[in-house]
């Protein structure tokens, strides 16, 4: 291994001082000490090798970039002496300026592979009127949460400090993938750096759903689906499904599949605030089938109210129990769908009355849930304040507004429900 010198200047004391720095025996230990040679020259020891860096670049002549041939840059002495191989760490060395190179030509790559996605999903013709009703309502949600003023731009869900989209993050994501997947969003070439990017293996991108940014690929109507010039008119896209959410001639075309939109949403509440209890007392949150069934038998038989009672009650229980036992965590978490069926089923014999909690502050109503049981349904606060089972309150208000509205208003054509 030699040692190269480039220097910056032709000053004799500059030469001087790199050849001493550099000097090495043939076993490879330096001549001088850094003290020394620092004293020599009127140098503070810890700005030596600053002064050395000043005055000339080095270079060693055994680590080449395997891109551009530039010989390994050195720092410092320990550089110098570093074994080739720890440098490289088991793996060819890339220079920085080719590194930077590199990773400038993946960002212009995943900007275009992204344009491309954007128009691919455009020219698809997804329209407002031809959207499923599941799709319709979270499209909303999402605009409503996430769109900016202008709705020309549709933010990372993350950005938003205010308001929750779902109950939970994990609803978040699953609820912005599902608009990804039916092609009526596109990942935004202008999402923060970072947040997506190729994924050669899946021909496709590894991205997080909450941290891009997103466009819309939906047209407001079947004619401007047809033409597709001018880009997507966010503006109308909004105006056109807002509208339609909140007709009786949706609700009277859609009654079903409005049924199990609202009795999931709920149920995601439902199960965010068993995360919440969970997590609050250090218990690991695992819904398996057992969960499931209890939650459900919980959500035919009380409001949402007292289902968060019972959740409460159960994960105190869980608490306790880890305390008295000293059992392991996943252990105590386990004892909460028995102590919720078990409370149910004894509340249930004797005819108790389950007293309902209030809202958790901690728990404010999304968004999604807003457009279903307030826009859609005219129920408030998710029906949290009623005292009766969310299937029961649904399909009360279904009919009370049928029956208030009279003939429905049919100029606004069917969405299909799948």
């Amino acid at each position: 291994m030699n040692i190269h010198a480039q220097f910056h200047d032709d000053k004799p004391s500059s030469r001087e001082l790199v050849e001493r720095y550099c000097a090495a025996t043939e076993n490879g230990k330096f001549q001088e000490t850094t003290t020394h040679i620092a004293k020599d020259f009127g140098i503070p020891q810890h700005r030596l090798a600053a002064t050395v860096r000043e005055v000339a670049t080095l270079t060693r002549d055994d680590i080449q970039c395997i891109v551009c041939g530039a010989y390994y840059p050195v720092a410092n002495r320990n550089d110098m002496t570093q074994n080739a191989s720890v440098i490289k760490r088991g793996s060819d060395w890339i220079c920085g300026r080719c590194q930077e190179d590199a990773k400038q030509q993946e960002a212009e790559e995943l900007e275009e592979s992204l344009w491309e996605s954007l128009h691919d999903y455009q020219r698809i013709g997804n329209d407002v009127n031809s959207l499923p009703v599941e799709q319709s309502v979270r499209l909303l949600a999402l605009l409503k949460h996430s769109a900016d003023e202008s709705l020309t731009q549709i933010h990372p869900v993350s950005h938003n400090r205010i308001d929750t989209l779902a109950a939970s993050e994990n609803h978040e994501i699953d609820l912005a993938s599902s608009l990804l997947a039916a092609r009526v969003i596109a990942i935004s070439p202008y999402s923060p750096a970072g947040t997506v990017e190729i994924n050669q293996e899946a021909h496709g991108h590894r991205y997080h759903p909450r941290h891009v940014a997103w466009e819309l690929t939906t047209y407001p109507d079947a004619e401007a689906a047809l033409i597709m010039v001018g880009g997507i008119d966010g503006p109308a896209v909004y105006r056109k499904l807002d509208e339609r959410l909140s007709s009786t001639a949706f609700l009277e075309a859609h009654q079903d599949a409005v049924r199990e939109i609202a009795h999931r949403a709920a149920k995601e509440e439902v199960l965010a605030y068993l995360e919440l209890c969970l997590t609050e007392r250090g218990l690991p949150f695992r819904v398996g089938e057992k969960t499931e069934h209890v939650l459900t038998i919980a959500m035919q038989n009380y409001s949402i109210g007292q289902v968060f009672a019972i959740i409460w009650r159960a994960a105190r229980s869980a608490s306790d129990y880890l305390v008295r036992s000293g059992c392991p965590k996943r252990q105590a978490a386990n004892v909460v769908p028995g102590a919720m069926e078990s409370f149910m089923q004894r509340a249930l014999g004797n005819g108790w009355n389950v007293d309902p909690f209030k809202r958790p502050g901690k728990q404010a109503q999304s968004v999604l849930s807003r457009v279903v049981f307030n826009q859609i349904l005219g129920l408030p606060d998710g029906a949290f304040s009623f005292n009766l089972p969310v299937s029961q309150i649904v399909d009360q208000q279904i009919a009370q507004r049928l029956d208030d509205a009279g003939e429905p208003n049919t100029s606004l054509d069917p969405v299909p429900s799948s």
